[in-house]
This record gives structure tokens, sequence and C-alpha cells, in this order.
């Protein structure tokens, strides 16, 4: 077994047992859920947890490289200073520990993603949250054109948009905007660029810029960057993901597994593994464990969300449902027989109610769909 199968292997099944307790992000959970209904990994993840506990990798500090084991799978205890073999020992035993406690949730809860949600956002109900580093929050409400102030900035709200109307005082503070599920939201910072949230996604971000230009994201975010000269402007996601621009307009899903889209200028990314791609116009590059790697992607389908849009252009259905839960706030749970892999065409609209979207999707022949409370069985 190649090292990065392996590392790959035991971060996933960490994050199985986390997810029985409910302590995945909304990102880990996708990203897990994800890598599951791709071919074989559930049936290799089972094959691995039965090798682990057999003892099949007693050699294995001799084999791996420790440190990238141990980086991957993220174990939360306190290393002492090196690694010895007692420690390497008691870490494979905490990992044997989690695949154990993992085998639940694969013979008795597989086939399911549970309602997303954004573990490290404070909700804010149906309404957009604006919280601040020192602990004040605002729901944003629905009135079309409001003025909310935190400490000395004042923020002014117009429709599904929020700008800053004046940014008072001599200390720079940072503001973190959450939106939830069925919303998208726009927001103009302080150097003229924009920022465009999808459903179920949070954007941190100073009330001004002085030497650099830097926002973290978790989720979906659009920008459309104003050039400022020997000044880039730099977007940090999950899993030390970096995009360093100048002025262009790209999409950043994050989620999961992070994909950049870039629609005009040029961007360069990467995760802080390998070496940073420059991307084109029209070009889309994911991050993993070796780094960024350019794929193929529909621009159109990338950015649908923005016009309020489902986009499937040959992708597959379990996709998409991933996409439909995170919007609508639901789970999805697959009965035996029910294929997600299989790919679909279509575009389907977010105005839509959940039971209408899912009857436009059974006439796709995908299959039948059942609502129960929050979660949606899907049926063959």
């Amino acid at each position: 077994m190649e090292e990065i199968e392996f590392t790959r292997l035991a971060y996933m099944a960490k994050l199985a047992v986390r997810q029985m307790g409910g302590g995945l992000t909304n990102a880990e959970s996708h990203q897990l859920e994800t890598w599951l209904s791709e071919g074989q990994n559930r049936d290799k993840l089972e094959a691995f947890r039965g090798d682990l506990l057999a003892g099949r990798y007693a050699g294995i500090r001799e084999r791996y490289d420790t440190e990238a084991a141990l980086r991957s799978v993220e174990l939360e205890i306190d290393q002492p200073s090196g690694h010895s073999n007692s420690y390497w020992k008691w870490a494979s035993a905490a990992a044997a520990i989690l695949l154990l406690g993992a085998a639940w949730y694969f013979f008795n809860a597989r086939q399911s993603i549970p309602p997303p949600r954004l573990a490290s956002v404070e909700s804010g109900g149906n309404g957009v949250l604006l919280t601040t580093d020192r602990g004040e929050r605002i729901v944003l409400g629905d009135v079309a054109d409001s003025i909310y102030r935190l400490g000395s900035t004042r923020f002014r709200q117009h429709g599904s948009t929020l700008s800053f109307d004046d940014a008072g005082g001599a200390t720079v503070h940072y503001q973190q905007l959450s939106v939830p599920s069925q919303r998208t939201y726009r927001l103009e910072l302080p150097d003229g660029s924009t920022a465009e949230l999808n459903a179920n996604s949070s954007i941190r971000f100073p009330d001004r810029f002085a030497e650099t230009r830097d926002v973290t994201i978790e989720g979906e975010v659009y920008f459309d960057i104003h050039p400022v000269p020997d000044m880039p402007f730099t977007v940090h996601g999950p899993g030390g993901f970096r995009a360093e621009v100048l002025g262009t307009a790209f999409n950043v899903k994050a989620y999961g597994e992070v994909t950049a889209t870039l629609l005009l200028g040029s961007i360069r990314v990467g995760n802080g593994r390998g070496q940073p791609l420059i991307l084109e116009a029209g070009e889309s590059a994911t991050m993993g464990e070796r780094g960024a790697k350019k794929v193929t992607l529909d621009t159109r389908g990338a950015i649908a969300w923005r016009g309020g849009t489902f986009y499937a252009d040959d992708v597959a259905v379990g996709q998409l449902l991933i996409d439909i839960s995170r919007w609508y706030g639901i789970g999805i749970k697959y009965a035996d027989g029910f294929n997600p892999r299989q790919r679909i065409h279509g575009a389907f609209s977010h105005d839509e109610t959940l039971e209408k979207l899912l009857g436009t999707l059974e006439k796709t022949g995908t299959g039948h769909f059942r609502i129960e409370n929050d979660t949606v069985t899907c049926l063959p």
C-alpha cells in the first residue's frame, strides 16, 4: 500500500468516527461523503480497518513516513519531542481504536449524508449573521435599506448586499459574515472588491485593509477583486488553501475538497503541498494531498449558483444531492439499490420547493425520493 493511500484511509476513518458524534464541520462532512461515494472507497476503508486490527501494519514505522502519517491523521494528542518506538505503537493503537469505532458507521449507518452545518459558525437562524472578534453579533434582517453598527464600524445593508458605510477608529477589527441555508449574500469589502456567498458559507474579513488584503472563507464564495498596485488579494481556506491575485474574478468552492475556478485574469493557487499553480481564465484546480492539480470543469456550472440554479452537466446524481442537501439544510439517505454514481444532465431552480424539485428529479429516471422530517430517502 502506498504511503499516501495509507494516510488517506486513516484520516477518513477518523472523520467517520467524529461524524458519529456529530463533531464534523460542514466541510469535513462533505469531504467524507464525497470520498465514500467515489469508486470502491467504502470497501477499501472497511478492508483497511480489518487489516489494521489484525496487526498487518505492525512494521509500518519502517515502511511509511511517520511524520506524514501523523500529520494526515491529525491525532489529537500532545506529541512528545521526536517519535520513539513506544510513541509510534501508542499512535497506531489509537488509530486502531478509531477504526474499531468506525465499524458501526460503515455497517449500520452507511449510505447517508447528515444535514449540513458549519460547526465553527454560530447560527443566525434564517438570517445572515454578522459577528466580530469582540463577541458582538447582529442578525441581518430583510429590511431593504438598514444601517448597523458594530463597535466603531458602521455597515449599510441594501437588499442582499452589505457594505461599509463608515469604518471609524484607528484599530483594525475583524468580522465574520455567515450565510444560512437557502440564501446567498453579497459583501462589498473595504477596497471595493466584492464577495458573493453561497448558502452555508462564511467569510472572515477586516474592516479595513492596511498592508495586506487577506480574507478567510468556508463554503463557496465568488470574488470580483478590485486591483490595488503592490497589494495582492489573498483568500485562505480549509486545508491550507491559498489563492493570491491582483485583480480578477474567480470562484472558490471549499465545502470539502477545495476547487478554484477562474473567470477573468490570472490567479496563483496552492495549499502548501507541492508547487502552486497559475490559472488562466477558464481554468480550474483542485487541492489535494499532493498539492494543486488542474482539472477540466464547465465554468457555467461552477458559478450557476449565482443565478439561483443547480447545474448538472454529466455529473453524479450523488454530487447533485449533496448540493441540494446543503441548500435546503436537509440530510440525504441512500436506500439499498439506489445508485448515487449514475450521471445526470439538467438545471434545477433554487426557488422551487424541495418537494417540487425532487419531483422534477424523479422524472429524469434517477430514482424516487421520500421526505421524512429533515431527511430525504433516495429509493431506486
